[in-house]
């Protein structure tokens, strides 16, 4: 199945890897851009989510239930 090239794009939540110290944050993203970061700024900077999601490290978080409904619906 090919990816939506804005699948990572947008509002939303976010889990974003640290490949650093092997960890991963959660950040919500606005629709007018700016962050929450539920664990700090100790945890995760605006800066760092901007560099992880320029890395691919930054992936949207989607709920299983709109995925499926989004599959099984007819191709228009």
């Amino acid at each position: 199945m090919p990816q939506n090239p804005d699948i990572n794009s947008g509002p939303g939540w976010y889990e974003v890897i640290n490949p650093r110290n092997a960890t991963t944050n959660i950040a919500l993203v606005y629709e007018d851009g700016s962050l929450y970061l539920p664990e700090g700024e100790d945890a995760l900077s605006p800066t760092e989510f901007a560099f992880a999601a320029a890395r691919g490290n930054a992936h949207r978080l989607v709920r299983a239930d709109e995925v499926s409904n989004a599959t099984s619906r007819p191709a228009a």
